[in-house]
């Protein structure tokens, strides 16, 4: 896709959720993968030569920004059903990390040498959880997180607040499906 199309302006508002253990925040604020984070050939036991199987994998959801300082993900992605507002927002602040633009522009030659450091400017702390639902039976699972800063040079997405789809509507998802890295067109 062109650099200023739909489908690139969205992806860059949309950021993967991974854990404390799989970065080392270095001294300049940038976030580098942990020697440690698996590849999902390894975490899913695929063959040699499984398409991704040597891509690394530190990602757990995927998220969308919808306010220059918050984050919408699924509510499932930081806790059970039935646990508390607190358990989430102590996991959120002790665990968790938003990476923005973890992806690969080209078809990659080292898949975990050329992602390995993102910049000071797409790494962002969860700092509180502001809303969370999750009642499975209604369709309502997703949480709110604060971003420990406000994300600059990324436009929040609109949510849409009424009406269907209708059938035969085309349809595109852009994220972190097994904490995979995005692949850009």
């Amino acid at each position: 896709f062109p650099e200023d199309s739909m489908h690139r302006k969205l992806a860059r508002s949309t950021a993967m959720l991974t854990l404390q253990d799989q970065i080392e925040v270095r001294y300049d604020g940038s976030v580098r993968l942990s020697p440690l984070v698996s590849t999902l050939g390894v975490k899913r036991n695929l063959c040699a030569g499984e398409r991704f199987e040597e891509q690394p994998v530190p990602g757990f959801c995927s998220g969308f920004l919808i306010a220059p300082d918050l984050l919408m993900t699924a509510g499932h992605c930081l806790g059970q059903a039935g646990e508390s507002l607190e358990s989430v927002r102590n996991f959120c602040q002790e665990d968790v990390w938003v990476l923005f633009d973890y992806g690969y522009a080209q078809q990659p030659t080292d898949p975990v040498k050329e992602i390995e450091i993102l910049p000071y400017e797409n790494s962002y702390k969860c700092e509180d959880v502001v809303a969370m639902r999750r009642e499975h039976a209604c369709g309502h699972d997703f949480v709110i997180l604060r971003l420990d800063r406000p994300v600059e040079g990324r436009a929040p997405l609109a949510l849409r607040g009424a009406g269907e789809l209708e059938v035969g509507t085309e349809l595109f998802s852009i994220g972190h499906p097994s904490g995979l890295p995005k692949k850009k067109k």
